[in-house]
This record gives structure tokens, sequence and C-alpha cells, in this order.
């Protein structure tokens, strides 16, 4: 653990040698955001040698170059227990959004680091400076947020990205294709920087942004986490020196200066990442998407089945070139129309049940078979395969089937069934054959007799209410009377 340790002493003692004004605390606190990434990386169970390197780096560093050896151990503490609470709480955020680069995971950072790790760290050092200076308590606590919360936010998009591509075993190199175009993106950063805080003559804050912008338009996420690093860089150097466009702001304190440039890069990143991180992802979905596609084109365009994608209200929107083979239809032909049109009239409504099924069912499929019209042999059996098609947020985008001939399925499952019922020699209905006749006839009389039942039951209603409704006029009563009393 002693590289973990020097690396933490490293950052803590140039945030204190460069940014700690007026025997107070250091105004940029840039060693948390460069150590967490190291916890991510490992299991829960294996943190405690890591943040006791840490303790002891913290200690050593504070005792030598801060508040003396009586606060180091407390503000070791302070910083150890803001490391664990980041760790901990974006790790928990990974387990929920199943992602370190997510913009939901990058709003649960922003609110673990700039409130939650460093408000409980900072009551750790009040504790601890509060009965040790002449500091005002709740000057120590504010100025311990703002250094700590501001500061992990202007380094923590960029090391966490460089962790986390470093952690998964690529090359911080962009590919090489990309090099070239990735090295001008960087140096055009660096002249952007120069000129923003290498003079004190004319502000120019927006030109980072600008070129900042082009980067992660022409660059990998990477590209753009070490491009925010230049600008940090420079821009702390421009504070410790007195140069550059903060110099021209009359009147400003040397930590006001230190607070105002972490305010400044914590704009670009918050403007930045978020934008990098969309692109990357949109990077990665259309690559998958474009080898997605050619081995879809390649399986659509040689298989003998009809591969058909219709919208969310039914409309046809692709089909594959075996719908000539099967149908004689050409593919231009069908698209923008109803796939009912298609479908023999008895059978439509099955198929719109179960297109209107997986439409509503993310990852249900539905099985039909129906009778289709063709162009060149009237109608064919098909059975379909259908799976839902579905947006981002969940809503359904149209329904990709597949089509399968099975006419001649069909064909040899009447013949089959055509010799199972009747009898080889005289070609008459066999046993069988009569037992599905005699179902077939009891059925159909099971259905008449309730339907006759049904309209007798509502004669009988109406006549109970209104005999002229049912039929029966005044004379057929009045004969019906006099025949009772003859």
């Amino acid at each position: 653990m002693l590289l973990p340790g020097l690396a933490y002493a490293a950052a803590a003692a140039v945030s204190i040698g460069l940014t700690r004004t007026g025997g107070g605390l250091a105004m940029f606190w840039i060693a948390t955001a460069l150590c967490v990434p190291l916890l991510l990386a490992w299991p829960v169970a294996s943190w405690w040698p890591t943040l006791t390197a840490f303790w002891i780096a913290s200690a050593v560093t504070t005792g030598l170059l801060g508040f003396g050896w009586l606060a180091a151990p407390l503000l070791a503490v302070a910083n150890c227990a803001e490391m664990v609470i980041l760790a901990l709480a974006l790790r928990a955020a990974h387990l929920r959004y199943r992602s370190y680069m997510s913009l939901r995971w990058l709003g649960w950072t922003l609110l673990a680091g700039l409130l939650i790790a460093p408000l409980v760290s900072g009551l750790l050092a009040v504790a601890a400076l509060g009965w040790l200076t002449d500091l005002g308590m709740l000057a120590v606590l504010r100025d311990w947020i703002l250094s700590h919360g501001l500061g992990f936010l202007c380094i923590f998009p960029s090391a966490g990205i460089i962790a986390n591509t470093h952690m998964r075993g690529r090359s911080l190199l962009p590919e090489r294709g990309k090099r070239w175009i990735s090295a001008l993106a960087l140096l055009a950063v660096t002249a952007a920087g120069a000129l923003c805080f290498g003079q004190s003559t004319v502000p120019m804050l927006f030109l980072p942004i600008l070129v900042l912008m082009y980067v992660m338009v022409v660059a990998d996420l990477s590209v753009s986490a070490v491009a925010l690093v230049i600008l940090v860089t420079m821009g702390i150097a421009s504070a410790f020196l007195n140069v550059g466009p903060l110099k021209i702001m009359a009147g400003m304190s040397e930590s006001s200066r230190f607070l105002y440039l972490q305010f400044y890069i914590v704009c670009i990143a918050l403007t930045a990442m978020p934008i990098a991180i969309v692109l990357a992802r949109r990077r990665k979905l259309f690559a998958a998407l474009l080898e997605s596609e050619a081995r879809y084109r390649l399986l659509a365009d040689f298989s003998t089945d009809i591969i058909m994608v219709t919208d969310a209200m039914g409309a046809l929107r692709y089909l594959s070139p075996s719908v000539r083979q099967l149908s004689g239809y050409e593919p231009s032909q069908l698209v923008g129309h109803s796939g009912s049109e298609f479908v023999a009239p008895q059978h439509r409504g099955l198929v719109a049940e179960a297109r209107l099924r997986v439409a509503a069912n993310p990852g249900s499929t539905a099985t039909v078979e129906f009778l289709g019209i063709t162009q060149t042999s009237g109608t064919r059996w098909f059975e379909a395969h259908m799976r839902g098609i579905f947006r981002e947020d969940g809503s359904a985008d149209g329904v990709c089937m597949m089509l399968r001939d099975i006419s001649k399925r069909k064909r040899r499952e009447s013949e089959l069934e055509a010799v199972a019922l009747t009898d080889r020699l005289t070609g008459l209905a066999n046993r069988s054959g009569f037992d599905v006749v005699m179902a077939s006839a009891v059925e159909e009389g099971e259905k008449k007799k309730k339907k006759d039942g049904k309209e007798e039951e509502e004669v009988e209603e109406s006549a109970d209410s209104d005999p002229a409704a049912a039929g029966i006029t005044a004379p057929v009563l009045l004969d019906s009377a006099s025949a009772c009393l003859v």
C-alpha cells in the first residue's frame, strides 16, 4: 500500500503548499478526488490497508505542512471518513444504475461529493480544529465544504474516467486512427488555456469551454478527461502565480481567487462531462447498431423466411427480399400498407390480437398461424413469430415478425386427417370419422338449443312486459278468450 499512500501524500502536499492561505485550510483539496477511484477498484473488505496508508499520509502531511501534529490524527480521520462515504455512495449508485458512466450516477456523484461527504467530514474537522486554533468553527466548516466539495467535483470526473479506463484493461491512448486528431485536440485545449490563464489583459474565460466542446465531439471520453485535467492544472498555476483573468478582479483575496477558480472549473465540468458521457454512450450504441444491422441484413437477405417489421399501428415498415418468392409482391409495394390487408378476413382478428399482445409486453413472443393473401397463388398458410420493439422509455415502437410458409405442412395435415377418418377400401367414413361427425352434430345441436332457449326467454320477458311487443295483437287475445268460454 506504499504507492497509494505516496500518491495521497503528494496530492495533499500540492493542495496545502499551493492553495493554503492565511494559516487556514487549503482552498483547493484534490487528494480525495484522486484516491476515491482506487477504493472503487477494490472490494470493500480490502479497503483497510489502503485506508491505513491514506490515514498515515494525511497525518504526516498535515503535521509537516499544515496545522501541526496535534490536529493531524483527527484531520486524517476526517479525510479518510470523507473518502469512505464517497466510495460507498458511488458504489451504491453503481449497483443501482449499473454504470459508472450514466447521467443518474453523475447526479448522485454531485450530491454526495458536493454536500454529504464534505459536511460529515467538515464536522469532524471542526471538532479537531475548534480547540486547537483561533479559527471560527463556522468559518472552518464553510471553507472545508467549499474546498473539499468543489475540489472533488473539479478533479473526480477526469480521475474517475481515467481510472475506469485503466481498470477495464484499456489503453489510455486513443485508437490508432484517432491519435493525430486527439493530439491536435489536446494541443488546442492547451493553447486555449494559455490564452485564457496566461494573460491579464483581456478576460477570455469562455475560450476553454468552447474548445473543450469541440474536443468532446471529435475525441474519445478519456481524451476529454485529460483535456479537463490540463485546464485545471493551468488554472491552479495561474491562481498561485497571481496571473491571468483572476488578477483583473481588483480587491479579490488569495483564498477568494481559488474559490472562484473552483467555481469556474466546476461549471466547465458540469457542462462538459454530461455531454461527453452522452456522446460516448451514443458512439458505443452506434457501433453496436452498425454491427447488429450487418448481421441482420445478412440473415434477412439470404433467409427463405419473410422478415417483417411493422410500426406501432401495424403499418409495414420493412420486408425482406424473400417476400417476392413467397407472395409475388415487391417489398416496395407493401411498405406503408397495413399488414392486415394481406391476411385473410377470418384470421385478421387473431393476428391483430397477437401483435397487440407482444407490443404491450416487453420481452414476450407470440406464434400464430393464418391464411395470407398472395399475388400469385391466392391464399397460403403462414406461421408468424412476433416480438415487440421498444424505445428507451419503454413505449412500443413496433413489432418484428418472421413469417414461414407452412402450406405444405397444412396440406399434409389435411391428408393425414382424411386418412384417419375414412376407410381405405370404400372411401367412406370409418368409426373415427363417424365419431367426429356426431360430435360436431351434437355441438351444433347444443348451440342451436341454447340459441332457441335464449330467444324463447326473450319472447316471454317481452310478453310479460308488453303483449303487443311480443307480436300478440288484441284480436288474438279476444279469440283465445272466446274459445275458453265455449
